[in-house]
């Protein structure tokens, strides 16, 4: 049977969540992206524009996390793959941040401040130096990621080669990071 095409998101999305105990607020703000390769810079340059402007060197968390305290977590960058959105089929890159007690009160802002980061990099791409720096974090985490041990190794290589089935993908990856320019 023939699956029907999603309809065209025309507005935005939101659902909220009520636990029926005590628990942290939550706030995932998520963004239609390509699906992972290769054979082009899109999958290499969401993953750098997620660490730049997530990551624990990033200005959000900077601001939100340590000066304000506002909250205890965020996750929107590379965790246990290099890719944190990787599928074969276009996918969601989410932004996800647990509020602290004392940002509680501060969902609404903290849930503008996410939106307004990613809607300013097309007003305001990030310097040449930031990319440089968000390039080599990438490269050395998924160097000591890789080659961490041999299982670290055949788990990245059997996970890759799932999308693109040759052992050069690992070189692609890094290749693809490295030609990521500002114009991107």
């Amino acid at each position: 049977a023939e699956i029907p095409a999603e309809p065209a998101q025309t507005e935005e999305r939101k659902a909220t969540i009520q636990l029926d105990k005590p628990a942290q607020t939550r706030i995932t703000v998520a963004y239609k992206i390509p699906g992972f390769t290769t054979q082009n810079k899109d999958s290499a340059s969401v993953q750098l524009i997620s660490e730049i402007l997530f990551s624990t060197t990033s200005d959000f968390q900077k601001e939100f996390k340590f000066d304000k305290k506002w909250v205890d977590s965020i996750s929107g960058v590379s965790g246990e793959t290099i890719f944190p959105m990787m599928t074969i089929d276009p996918g969601l890159w989410a932004i996800t941040v647990r509020l602290s007690q004392s940002g509680e009160s501060k969902a609404t802002e903290v849930l503008a401040a996410i939106q307004n980061t990613v809607e300013s990099i097309a007003e305001k791409p990030p310097s040449a130096e930031q990319l440089s720096k968000a390039k080599r974090r990438f490269k050395n985490s998924a160097l000591t990621s890789w080659f961490s041990g041999p299982e670290s190794l055949a788990s990245q290589i059997s996970v890759l080669t799932n999308f693109e089935p040759d052992f050069e993908i690992l070189d692609r990856v890094l290749a693809r990071v490295s030609e990521v320019q500002l114009t991107d």
